[in-house]
């Protein structure tokens, strides 16, 4: 039988080696119990990660038997079938001070065998809520990573007066990247990096860019990813009318793309703004954002070689396997999109055309090489519900 399901985790089965290959796969429904938690069960999911070992971690807020506002949020991994509570809201949160407990859940990326999420903890009932990175891992518990009050590397000694919780990163080997503000007399904003267990800077906010243009490091660039060879990119807004990506992939951070810069299959345009980033494990980088600087065509681009950057699909392209269909946006999911280490491309876009209808069946997710992708799914479509 064939059902659709409003909340549900959804997965592709091998996705790793070819999204395209395979079909949806329902791995959990809300309503379905929670594991160690008499009487309560999922009410909502969101913030799904995976890993190389086919874990799935995720957000679910949750409903039933002495559920309230203060303990709903919690993290989840599921494992072999196995569903292991991470962290909830109201349970006992490591600090750099006694006495505190979640109180808010953000965002988690799974590593093998462990995952690092952002959350709030307070110790005084939840007045005064304090932001911070943790990292669960498999039989060991909780460890905070950075936290409120914390001192970094990059303003002598300046207290972390804030995490921002959702522009942070880590790889499978435990390291990390993340964005924090510095109480140094104002908000400072910078983007660290923790590998090996040490923390180092790797940009602070105002300070010239390392291929000396006119506009420095913003509070608007600065948004972390980090690959398994712990290769840091960074990249969005310097200006209004500027924006730019930055990665370490050659041992120092050096630009990779700025607006202006020409665009390998289309050389009648160019990069116009950058946004959200993502990086390949050879540090090739992979962003949205859009055509020409004054442009509204919104648009993802990828390096297919270090400086070689092309237009994967843009607004006003068609729509592969919708007939008639034309790409008029992309959404929030993959943040919109996500790449891979062979170079495909993966994005949620929305479309419009011949029968589709708004909010119904214009919106579906693509996967494939350069120039090749294919539609995976569409809003609309049926997806079984498989046990396990």
């Amino acid at each position: 039988m064939r059902s659709v399901f409003p909340f549900v985790v959804v997965v592709c089965a091998g996705a790793g080696v070819g999204l395209a290959q395979h079909e949806p796969r329902v791995l959990l429904l809300t309503g379905a119990d929670a594991p160690g938690l008499p009487g309560v069960t999922f009410d909502d999911f969101s913030r799904v990660s995976f890993d190389a070992v086919d874990s799935v971690v995720f957000r679910a807020s949750l409903a039933g038997a002495g559920v309230t506002s203060a303990n709903e949020e919690s993290f989840w991994r599921l494992h072999e079938g196995a569903l292991t509570l991470i962290a909830r809201a109201g349970n006992p949160a490591p600090f750099n001070a006694p006495g505190f407990t979640f109180t808010g859940m953000d965002n988690i990326v799974a590593q093998d065998a462990s995952a690092v999420f952002s959350a709030t903890a307070s110790n005084d009932g939840g007045a005064t809520e304090r932001s911070g990175i943790w990292r669960w891992t498999d039989g060991v518990g909780i460890e905070l990573l950075v936290g409120v009050g914390d001192v970094l590397p990059g303003l002598g000694g300046a207290p972390v007066e804030g995490v921002n919780r959702s522009a942070f990163a880590a790889n499978a080997s435990g390291d990390v990247a993340f964005v924090g503000a510095l109480d140094a007399g104002f908000a400072t904003t910078g983007l660290w990096q923790i590998v090996d267990g040490v923390t180092s800077v790797v940009a602070i906010e105002d300070e010239p860019t390392p291929d000396g243009g006119p506009n420095p490091f913003s509070s608007n660039l600065i948004r972390a990813r980090i690959d398994d060879n712990a290769v840091v990119a960074i990249g969005g807004l310097l200006v209004s009318s500027d924006a730019a990506a930055y990665s370490t992939r050659d041992g120092s951070l050096q630009k990779v793309a700025r607006s202006g810069d020409a665009l390998n299959n289309r050389p009648a345009e160019t990069l116009g703004l950058i946004e959200t980033i993502n990086q390949r494990s050879d540090g090739l980088l992979a962003f949205s954002g859009s055509l020409d600087i004054f442009g509204f065509d919104s648009a993802i681009f990828a390096e297919s070689a270090p400086g070689v950057l092309d237009v994967v699909i843009a607004e006003g392209d068609p729509a592969s396997g919708v007939p008639g269909g034309v790409i008029d946006g992309f959404g929030a999911f993959f943040t919109p999109f996500a790449v891979s280490d062979s170079g495909h491309v993966a994005y949620h876009a929305s479309f419009d055309g011949f029968e589709v209808i708004g909010g119904f069946n214009d919106e579906g997710i693509w996967y494939g090489p350069i120039g090749a992708q294919t539609l995976v799914v569409e809003a609309a479509d049926d997806l079984e519900a498989v046990e396990g």
